[in-house]
């Protein structure tokens, strides 16, 4: 590939002042609503089988639900996962979605009703987290690649443009040096 190929590839993932535009599935933030959405109901699903077993209130499962959706929302910030605001707030609210109504059906299910849906629920919300992070993984490990490609492709044209410079000046010195008498 040559230099204005690896150019042009990079300027499909990168901003003009260098900011990764991520274009996988996963990453692809959304104002409100993203594929991790999914992951917040599917969350709020499984987590609405566990609260029968410790006898708490409805308020006080709510109340500790919410904090727990609240508290994951606040180590995506502190570990620099980028959303949206907005986002952030709909992500507590998808799992509380998702809660609610499993949480009140399970009422009336038997325990072993209650157990199997607990443990199918918790699979699958851990196979589609497992698999957006790996997703998510990928897209930061193509960010470092072309990041380091950008920045390669970007200090090669900064020598050619100083190679260039140097060369001109010489021709420059050369003509002046042609056209002054000995």
């Amino acid at each position: 590939m040559d230099t204005i190929e690896r150019l042009e590839n990079a300027r499909k993932y990168f901003t003009r002042d260098g900011r990764f535009i991520r274009t996988d599935a996963w990453k692809k933030e959304g104002r409100y609503v993203d594929l991790w959405s999914v992951v917040h109901v599917l969350s709020g699903i499984a987590l609405a089988f566990y609260p029968r077993y410790f006898g708490f209130s409805v308020l006080a499962t709510f109340i500790i639900v919410t904090l727990l959706f609240i508290m994951y929302e606040m180590f995506e910030v502190i570990v620099k996962i980028e959303e949206y605001p907005t986002n952030r707030v709909t992500d507590v609210l998808f799992g509380l979605v998702g809660f609610a109504p499993v949480y009140f059906v399970d009422q009336y299910l038997g325990s072993t009703t209650s157990i199997f849906l607990c443990g199918i629920a918790t699979t699958i919300v851990t196979v589609v987290s497992i698999v957006g992070w790996s997703s998510s993984y990928k897209a930061s490990v193509l960010e470092e690649k072309m990041r380091a490609e950008f920045i390669r492709e970007r200090d090669l044209l900064r020598e050619r443009r100083i190679r260039f410079a140097a060369n001109r000046e010489r021709r420059r010195r050369a003509r002046r040096m042609r056209g002054q008498p000995h």
